[in-house]
């Protein structure tokens, strides 16, 4: 019993990681916790919601942790980063993994927006969710799903039964970025008359 006593309590440092990396892939079905594009393998971090240095009796707390993308850590220019490589140690009151969160963030085509409440700066200055790279990384995506749409209908109205099973499939299998083409999706099936 000694050595149970004398023995440090268990940390981040000596979690298993790639267990931890291969259960959060799995369920954020590859894509970044916040910004929600593709994860690529060898590329990701980690991240704790509640930062260990503010929380860290939740340093070991699954729910705690994220799987993101690198942020453009490698192209050197701070203004560039975004997720978790731009927030670094600052606590954030929008949980991706909170249920709530899909009737407070929207994702349009002026980007990620935040309904009411003071939460825009963190979307915007602390993860850098609108920085042009995603911007226009979603505006390419809804474009290319107005062309499929532009092709199918040739200038007929669009089908609601179309719209509506289009929005399932997204719902049903998240894609990177998906959320921008939902919101596009959704736009359109309520503008139906």
């Amino acid at each position: 019993m000694a050595y149970a006593r004398d023995a440090e309590d268990p940390t981040y440092k000596d979690a298993p990681k790639t267990a931890l990396r291969d259960a959060l892939w799995a369920e954020q079905h590859g894509l970044c916790a916040y910004c929600e594009g593709p994860l690529k393998a060898g590329r990701t971090r980690i991240e704790h919601w509640a930062p260990q240095s503010e929380a860290p009796e939740r340093q070991l707390d699954y729910r705690n942790l994220l799987l993101c993308c690198d942020g453009n850590a490698g192209c050197g220019r701070a203004e560039l980063f975004h997720c978790d490589v731009r927030k670094g140690n600052t606590a954030l009151t929008l949980n991706p993994t909170d249920e709530r969160i899909e009737h407070r963030v929207t994702f349009g085509r002026t980007g990620v927006q935040v309904l009411g409440g003071d939460a825009q700066a963190e979307v915007d200055d602390v993860l850098g969710l609108n920085v042009e790279s995603l911007l226009a990384r979603r505006r390419e995506l809804v474009q290319g799903l107005q062309r499929q749409m532009s092709l199918r209908f040739k200038g007929r109205p669009t089908s609601k039964v179309w719209l509506e099973r289009a929005i399932a499939r997204l719902e049903a299998t998240p894609r990177p970025f998906g959320r921008s083409q939902l919101a596009y999706l959704r736009d359109r099936l309520r503008r139906l008359p």
